[in-house]
C-alpha cells in the first residue's frame, strides 16, 4: 500500500489525513494496528458491508443529515453525510462531535442557507 510506504519517517501516533483515492477500511484497520490515527474520505464501493445509510436513502434528506457506525471495539468510525451528494468520512481518531455550521448556497432560493456537519 502506498500510503504504509511513506510512513517510514512519519512518528507513531501522528494524526493522517488520506483522500479518497487511497483510502480503505482494510488501510484503517491496519493503521490503527501500527497505533497512527487516520481520518479519510471513502469511496462508496469500499464500505464492505458496512450498514450505514444507503446514497439513495440519503439523497431523500436535507442537507446537513448524517449517519454514523462506530466499530464493536470503539476504536473507528465511519460518517455519511449529505451535501449535494453522500460524503463519507472514517476516522479512528475524531467522532461526530462537535457540530459544526457550514454555509452552503441553496440555488432554489438563491441565497446561503447554514447546515450540520459532523
Amino acid at each position: 500500500m502506498v500510503v504504509i510506504d511513506l510512513l517510514d519517517n512519519v512518528p507513531k501516533g501522528s494524526h493522517i489525513f488520506v483522500d479518497n483515492y487511497f483510502a480503505s477500511l482494510k488501510l484503517l484497520d491496519y493503521m490503527t494496528a501500527l497505533g497512527y490515527g487516520l481520518t479519510c474520505i471513502l469511496r462508496s464501493n469500499r464500505i464492505g458491508n458496512c450498514p450505514i445509510e444507503s446514497e439513495k436513502s440519503m439523497l431523500k434528506q436535507p442537507r446537513g443529515h448524517y449517519d454514523y457506525l462506530v466499530s464493536s471495539d470503539k476504536k473507528m468510525i465511519i460518517v455519511g453525510w449529505q451535501d449535494n451528494r453522500r460524503v463519507l468520512i472514517a476516522s479512528n481518531v475524531i467522532g461526530i462531535e462537535p457540530i459544526t455550521q457550514l454555509s452552503r448556497w441553496i440555488k432554489k432560493q438563491r441565497k446561503k442557507n447554514y447546515i450540520d456537519a459532523p
